[in-house]
């Protein structure tokens, strides 16, 4: 995990594309589900915790 102590411009911040308020899930979740949606497109399928891992920090 990487730490900075600067905070990122408003240029910097990916915004996801629907509301941040949602009935059925919360922002929290639909980063996760998004996480999940682009990791199980990847191919070839990841193996092991640590290609998870990476592939994780580059989305």
């Amino acid at each position: 995990i990487c730490f900075s102590l600067t905070m990122p411009t408003p240029d910097q911040i990916q915004t996801l594309p629907w509301l941040a308020f949602s009935l059925k899930m919360s922002p929290t979740e639909h980063a996760w589900d998004m996480l999940g949606r682009c990791i199980h497109q990847r191919q070839p399928q990841l193996i092991t915790v640590a290609q998870l891992q990476a592939a994780l920090i580059q989305e």
